[in-house]
């Protein structure tokens, strides 16, 4: 299970880089997390970490974006000890606000960035590095608006799925292990939607969570594709307040766990395979 969060900070700084197995997350933080190491990377301009990711052999991934004036995407490789690996930025060709904001490992070790880039608008632009960080292929896709890439997933057979938000939809994009494009999906209730959180099960199934506009109101909404973006099944999250998802997860029994924020609170939703809804939590967000 992954768990992320990112601060804003002149420098890199990622504390308590911590391998649980065997354990859920949620029983270890109630019995106490115990820091191994930490690193903090400075590439002389303002840095900004949004997403980290561990390969099979333990190395860690994190990318984020690096602002000398516009913004370019950062991806940083660090071992198992997180000792400093290599690095690799982004800069677009219109030169203008390139934030990356998901990374991805594939079963290959392959490590895929996803984020937004400025052209005459905002793209999705999605990156495939080898393991260190050597391009190997980038992949564009123009919604027709103003459009951003919040996660990504790389299922067991190498395709990868980007989601986000495109002409104000919730768009989830499936493209080869080469970033070659092979179809797409959108969900649109009349109102905005964004993807921000996805994964993929054991079958292969995509999972995406994300947010959209209820009235006044903002809710969750999580959906199930087939590994070729046909639905499945759906999820809608609604209080009648502010709610706002920001990731998902899946077990091994294909139960789905979504997070995110709710009226300031974290909160966790628990869904069957289906997405039938079991239980919920939530805790509230420490003073300061």
């Amino acid at each position: 299970m992954r768990s992320f969060f990112s601060v804003r900070l002149l420098d890199w700084v990622f504390i308590a880089a911590i391998i649980i197995a065997g354990t859920s997350a949620v029983a270890q933080a109630a019995t106490g997390l115990v820091a191994y190491s930490s690193t903090t990377f400075d590439s002389g301009n303002y840095d900004e970490p949004y997403h980290i990711a561990v390969d099979s052999a333990g190395n860690v991934f994190v990318t984020g974006n690096t602002d000398s004036g516009t913004a370019d995407y950062l991806t940083v490789k660090y071992d198992n000890a997180l000792h400093f690996v290599s690095s690799a930025t982004y800069d677009g060709e219109a030169n203008g606000v390139d934030i990356a904001q998901a990374v991805a490992v594939g079963p290959d070790g392959s490590v895929f960035v996803t984020g937004r880039s400025d052209n005459a608008d905002c793209d999705l632009f999605t990156i495939k590095y080898d393991n260190n960080l050597q391009v190997i292929s980038s992949a564009t896709f123009n919604a027709g608006g103003n459009d951003t890439a919040y996660g990504i997933a790389v299922d067991k057979m190498g395709k990868v799925f980007v989601t986000g938000i495109g002409n104000d939809d919730f768009l989830t994009i499936k493209y080869d292990n080469n970033l070659q494009f092979v179809s797409s999906a959108t969900y649109d209730n009349g109102s905005i939607e964004s993807g921000a959180g996805i994964t993929t099960d054991a079958s292969n199934n995509v999972i995406v969570t994300g947010n959209l506009a209820l009235g006044a109101n903002w809710g969750f909404f999580t959906i199930k594709y087939n590994n070729d973006l046909q639905v499945i099944s759906s999820a809608t999250y609604d209080t009648g307040a502010d709610n706002y998802a920001d990731s998902v997860v899946v077990d091994n029994a294909g139960n789905v766990f979504v997070s995110g924020q709710q009226n300031g609170d974290h909160l966790v939703i628990k869904y069957d395979a289906n997405l039938g809804m079991i239980a919920s939590a939530t805790e509230p967000e420490p003073a300061g």
